[in-house]
């Protein structure tokens, strides 16, 4: 067809385009049912499990169902995919009578079996605390009585089996009152060609839904975001969805329970995680502000690398000159979301980063909450856009008091467009809130400029414009770390603060040492005191998970505590290091690093003599092996079954061992 003018194929489009309004008006109204079921069953699960949730308020109830829609709505997306796909093809095949059937009964049969299961966990939970995950595949898998388990659940727990009915019933009447047949449509070419715009833009609807989100800097949703909505890391489970936990743990290794150690007192005598107080000393009340700056190796500051022919960091360089410095410190995971928990809970990166794990809906500390018992405040500074990275949910799990982020920053033209408000302007945004506030305090700043995409600011572009690309961010941010300490320092609260610094993790590695299985978690941990109390730079092996004990040793913190981390302060102790590296566990003490594959050890190096670790030493020295191996197991054991068991907390331990005494005592 030849068209002489623009407004003659506008107006062709416009008398031959259809888009089947019944069709879409259909598909929203019947995803907006399986939504409201899912709601219902929220209800349900928290009226049945009411004795767990005993002092919820109005706000915080409302909280809960506002995170639920997010979670409900990953969950029903996933579960509908293909009855949404077979909905919007852009054929009048799915006007037949015969094809809406199928597609009803389809709905029904998906819709019915995700309600089922999200029911049946309302029982489930009375017995496990939290919501059923793909685990729960493994731990049945060899039962062999799951029919007869099945319908003695049914009996069992009748009023659960009739709450789920009920909601069936509840489905079927509400989707029949929805008309889905079209008027008679005539397929051509416009018909399919607006059609299939539609088709793409569901798709593309479907796929935010499902991520939780359409920025680079969101990653798809998982358990840990929950927390972003709750007081109480139990009341997660009231916001998530059993689907949705199944969905997004079935390709996550559940906790693994280890038996290394037979006995708990063979395993405690070699390593405990439980930090009790000694002696009575006196408390003290330093405020503590914790900066940790992203990709930040060891590598690139040259006080600490001495192979280094320039450094990245001349700032802080010269605070490391007055500050206790740990020259062979080591992160405990290899990505962002590793090192927040590491340096704020102890908590290491082992086979999966925690916030993404089984476990991310423990209970868990946090120098923020410990700290909390002492009259401190606390708030997380981070740049990024808000729930971005699951930051402000694990903060909210951690115990902080605030979230101040790139929605509180409120200026959008400071957005580098990508990962959040540059540093120099966000650090000196954080200075300015922190004016004034109130001690004690225990803060957090986290950076976000210095990794790629490797831009900075254009008012800087002269300033650093170095042609390794490592080379323009990392001085920015450490220009910013210096603009930050020259506000704070005029601050009434500035002589009173330990500032301790390190990095999420480490990214570059050019020199052939830091490209080993060692060298590839070299990070700095720096704690400076204006006072001059720290000084000095030692050689102890260090990683991120002392951070917490060491703080906390060093205020004489008077509880007791889990934590998986050393303290640093400690010269009696034997210090380690732990992380986890294609497939394999390492540690590594003050000389050798030794590897270890959950069956054997197959490597042990003397990496301070040997950098690029090219002589393994295994055989030759089976006392060290064997020393380094069961130090190594014992931390994979403590680890790997709180983690398992929700014992990450004194009160989780003390909570576990009075139920095992109860199951012990005699009826």
């Amino acid at each position: 067809m030849k068209f002489l003018s623009l407004r003659e194929p506008l107006e062709y489009f416009s008398t031959k385009i259809k888009f089947d309004h019944s069709i879409y008006r259909s598909l929203i109204l019947r995803f907006l049912l399986a939504m409201f079921l899912f709601s219902l069953t929220r209800v349900g699960f928290i009226l049945f499990n009411r004795e767990y949730f005993p002092d919820i308020s109005i706000g915080s109830l409302l909280r809960i169902f506002q995170g639920g829609l997010t979670f409900d709505l990953t969950a029903v997306l996933y579960i509908n995919l293909l009855f949404i796909f077979l909905n919007v093809i852009p054929f009048k095949i799915r006007h037949h009578s015969i094809y809406q059937k199928v597609l009803m009964y389809w709905y029904f049969v998906t819709n019915g079996l995700a309600l089922a299961i999200n029911c049946a966990d309302i029982i489930y939970f009375q017995f496990t605390s939290k919501r059923t995950t793909a685990s729960i595949f493994e731990a049945f898998s060899g039962e062999s009585q799951m029919g007869a388990l099945f319908f003695q659940f049914i009996v069992d727990y009748w009023y659960v089996t009739i709450f789920w009915l009920l909601l069936l019933y509840l489905m079927v009447i509400l989707y029949k009152m929805v008309n889905g047949h079209a008027t008679r449509v005539h397929q051509s070419p416009a018909y399919f060609i607006s059609n299939t715009f539609m088709m793409l833009l569901v798709a593309y609807l479907t796929v935010v839904g499902i991520r939780g989100g359409f920025t680079k800097s969101t990653r798809p949703i998982n358990l840990n975001n929950a927390g972003k909505f709750v007081d109480k890391p139990i009341e997660m489970a009231a916001v998530l969805n059993t689907p949705f936990c199944l969905i997004r743990t079935i390709d996550k290794k559940p906790p693994q329970k280890y038996d290394f150690f037979t006995s708990e007192v063979a395993l405690n005598k070699v390593y405990q995680p439980i930090y009790y107080p000694t002696g009575s000393r006196k408390p003290k009340h330093d405020n503590v502000m914790i900066i940790i700056l992203e990709s930040f190796s060891r590598e690139f500051i040259g006080s600490l690398n001495p192979d280094a022919t320039e450094s990245y960091t001349p700032f802080l360089d010269s605070l490391i000159e007055n500050s206790l410095a740990f020259s062979n410190a080591y992160a405990n995971g290899m990505k962002s979301i590793d090192g927040l928990p590491a340096v704020v809970s102890s908590i290491p990166a082992l086979v999966h980063p925690f916030v993404l794990s089984h476990g991310s809906t423990n209970n868990i500390n946090s120098v923020a909450s410990l700290l909390k018992t002492k009259g401190y405040n606390s708030t997380y500074y981070y740049g990024g856009p808000n729930g971005s990275m699951g930051y402000d949910a694990f903060v909210n799990l951690a115990g902080f008091d605030q979230y101040v982020g790139k929605d509180e920053y409120g200026n959008n033209d400071d957005y580098d467009g990508v990962w959040g408000i540059w540093d120099e302007r966000f650090f000196q945004f954080t200075a300015d809130k922190m004016k004034n506030v109130e001690e004690p305090f225990c803060n957090v700043l986290m950076s976000v400029s210095s990794h790629h995409p490797f831009k900075v600011p254009d008012n800087f572009r002269e300033q650093f414009n170095h042609e390794d690309p490592y080379g323009r961010v990392i001085p920015y941010t450490d220009y910013a770390l210096k603009r930050f300490f020259e506000k704070v320092a005029t601050t009434e609260w500035f002589e009173n603060t330990l500032f301790v610094i390190t990095a999420d993790h480490s990214a570059g590695h050019y020199a052939p040492q830091f490209k080993t299985t060692v060298g590839l978690f070299a990070i700095p941990i720096i704690f400076y005191k204006p006072d001059g109390s720290f000084k000095g730079k030692s050689n102890t092996v260090a990683q991120q998970i002392d951070i917490l004990p060491t703080v906390l040793n060093y205020l004489n913190f008077d509880q007791p505590y889990v934590a998986f981390g050393n303290d640093l302060l400690n010269d009696s102790s034997t210090h380690y290091a732990m992380n986890y590296v294609s497939g394999s566990y390492q540690i590594v003490s003050n000389e050798y690093a030794l590897q270890f594959d959950e069956n054997r050890t197959f490597g042990l190096y003397r990496y301070q003599e040997d950098p690029l670790m090219e002589r393994n030493l295994m055989s030759e020295l089976p006392r060290i092996r064997e020393s380094l191996e069961l130090n190594l197991k014992a931390r994979i054991q403590q680890y790997s079954n709180r983690l398992a068991d929700n014992k990450m907390t004194i009160e989780k331990e003390h909570q576990s061992a009075m139920q095992s005494h109860l199951q012990l005592k005699p009826q």
